[in-house]
């Protein structure tokens, strides 16, 4: 990002994948849409619910999985995922588990990719197998346990979050830890901020003036706001 917005390149890149699958994409005539952007949510126990956000919810018209319900999660990657990259991604089985809750008897899921690796101007020179793909997920391999133990690391996570918004922000800072890895600070949307602490310099300014909280209206105060 730049100044808080995104650079030129990546507005660009953006624009040119979306306006390229958008003329081979066979989701719109080929399937009836059952929901698009919905938040969806699932009792953990008396004191946590999970609340998620589809991308996508459709029924295929044609084909073997006609009248069945596949659930689409559109994602931006640099490179598409492996089958392995799937199968330790807890996403998925947590969408899976929290739309069957609420009525939907999901039969497949389906990461549908746009590649980001290709610089804006040679996208035109790339074929769509090299800029998208539908992976299935697998739901013989969507399991309960995986469902349960996906939703677990969540919950572990979630209480290890409120536990330190208790705690004074420097107290925040002098507990996290930099990874400081190649493969994943590559991919960070915080690597200025980051950068600024690791020289002494003061990032509150930065992070205030360049990122804003997400809000999918989990929270009380988003719903009051919304």
């Amino acid at each position: 990002m730049i100044s808080g917005k995104y650079s030129a390149e990546t507005v660009s890149k953006v624009q040119i994948l979306i306006s390229r699958y958008m003329a081979q994409d066979t989701l719109a005539t080929g399937t009836r849409i059952l929901e698009v952007e919905r938040d969806f949510y699932l009792p953990i126990n008396d004191d946590y619910w999970y609340g998620m956000r589809l991308d996508l919810l459709v029924e295929p018209l044609v084909g073997r999985l006609k009248g069945s319900v596949l659930l689409i999660d559109h994602k931006f990657t640099y490179d598409f995922y492996q089958p392995d990259n799937l199968l330790l991604n807890p996403q998925m089985p947590k969408y899976v588990g929290t739309v069957r809750y609420n009525g939907y008897p999901v039969h497949e899921a389906y990461l549908n990719m746009f590649r980001t690796r290709f610089p804006s101007h040679l996208i035109s020179k790339k074929s769509n197998d090299d800029l998208f793909k539908r992976m299935p997920v697998g739901l013989q391999e969507m399991n309960q346990a995986r469902i349960r133990n996906a939703l677990k690391t969540q919950m572990t996570a979630s209480e290890r979050i409120l536990e330190r918004r208790k705690l004074p922000l420097d107290l925040w800072q002098e507990e996290a830890l930099p990874v400081q890895n190649n493969m994943i600070c590559r991919s960070c949307p915080f690597k200025n901020p980051c950068i600024m602490m690791e020289a002494d310099v003061p990032a509150e300014k930065a992070l205030g003036g360049e990122y804003q909280s997400r809000s999918y209206g989990y929270n009380s105060e988003d719903s009051d706001n919304g």
